[in-house]
């Protein structure tokens, strides 16, 4: 019934409460099961993923709030806050928590939540530093948990605001191409229409928020930290004229760049690039050896657009044609018109 690599959103009564992946949670909540039922009772809706087998891996459940909640300390005041209920990963290495950091997070900007909120036990260290990481800062307690809260007041960092992009008047934005067989196994939020038959795997380099692009087009050393990228799904001679199928699809935040030459060895090459790449170790080490991609950015993942702008639209709507489409420069007017064009929630940028 389900496949073993897609988040799917479910109903409390589609789930096996008698699955092994709630013992943790039953042990740590006192009446877990009662509350379960009654969920399921009530239709309501949670997300969740299974393994080859079947059975749970991860679950996630948010809840809708608008009054004030007087069993923190201190009050969580009457606004529309976006709650995380509750939330369990059996992780395996593959950054499948940011891949559900970006479900919540996307939430909270497109309907407009001023606060979202998630409490943990002194335990969950791991999990803890991945929410501060992105934003989340302790407001207060709840009993025997600790209370951490996200809201929309800019911090001024590529990370803590995620996913919303910063503008300032240091930002370029570039467009960047990407080919078919990298694109949607790198942004899988991306994926084309046509490609109802791509099936998401959990791996790494699919689910962590942060991507790593190796390139070799000289225009690429013009980016900088914080500069804004657009991903162009570019056709490369396939299926037809560029014209229709070559597509912009996302938006991404510069973290930093480098050149392969500056580091001492392989390993330090590595470490860098990190879990973001789609190449493996050996495509790593020829690419390291041959100085073949020497251009590396790393890059926040933000949103895909709403609408998919094809290169027809690009030059005939918006007037963008630039003479190399791997890698161009944009003007601030043609960025927004992209964002604009992509009917990308204004919610998502901060000027």
């Amino acid at each position: 019934m389900y496949k073993n690599d897609d988040i799917k959103k479910v109903k409390f009564s589609d789930l096996d409460l008698n699955d092994s992946f709630f013992n943790s949670l039953r042990r740590d909540y006192q009446g877990f099961d009662s509350w379960f039922l009654k969920k399921s009772e009530n239709c309501t809706d949670a997300y969740a993923l299974f393994n080859s087998d079947g059975h749970l891996q991860a679950f996630l459940y948010l809840k809708e709030e608008f009054e004030e909640d007087s069993t923190i300390t201190p009050k969580l005041p009457r606004a529309k806050k976006l709650k995380i209920g509750t939330f369990k990963i059996d992780a395996h290495r593959t950054s499948l928590s940011q891949r559900f950091i970006t479900i919540i997070l996307r939430k909270m900007i497109e309907e407009n939540f001023q606060y979202t909120y998630v409490t943990f036990y002194s335990k969950q260290k791991e999990l803890k530093s991945l929410f501060e990481k992105y934003g989340f800062v302790k407001w207060g307690t709840k009993s025997a948990e600790e209370v951490y809260c996200k809201t929309l007041n800019v911090k001024n960092d590529v990370f803590k605001d995620f996913p919303r992009i910063i503008d300032t008047k240091e930002t370029n934005k570039f467009l960047l191409g990407i080919i078919p067989k990298y694109h949607t196994k790198l942004f899988p939020d991306s994926k084309l229409c046509n490609e109802g038959h791509y099936h998401r795997k959990d791996v790494s380099f699919s689910n962590t928020i942060s991507k790593c692009y190796l390139g070799s087009m000289k225009e690429m050393r013009k980016i900088k930290s914080h500069d804004l990228i657009v991903i162009y799904r570019t056709n490369s001679g396939q299926n037809g004229p560029a014209y229709y199928r070559s597509v912009v699809t996302s938006v991404c935040t510069v973290t930093s760049t480098s050149n392969i030459n500056k580091f001492k060895n392989f390993e330090e090459f590595k470490n860098y690039v990190g879990y973001g790449t789609i190449f493996t170790d050996f495509e790593l080490k020829k690419f390291y050896r041959n100085d073949r991609y020497p251009y590396i950015i790393k890059m926040i993942y933000n949103f895909p657009l709403v609408k998919r702008i094809i290169n027809g639209d690009l030059k005939d709507k918006l007037n963008i044609n630039p003479s190399y489409w791997g890698c161009a420069q944009l003007t601030d007017q043609q960025f927004y018109e992209i964002l604009q064009s992509g009917e990308v929630n204004e919610n998502f940028i901060i000027h």
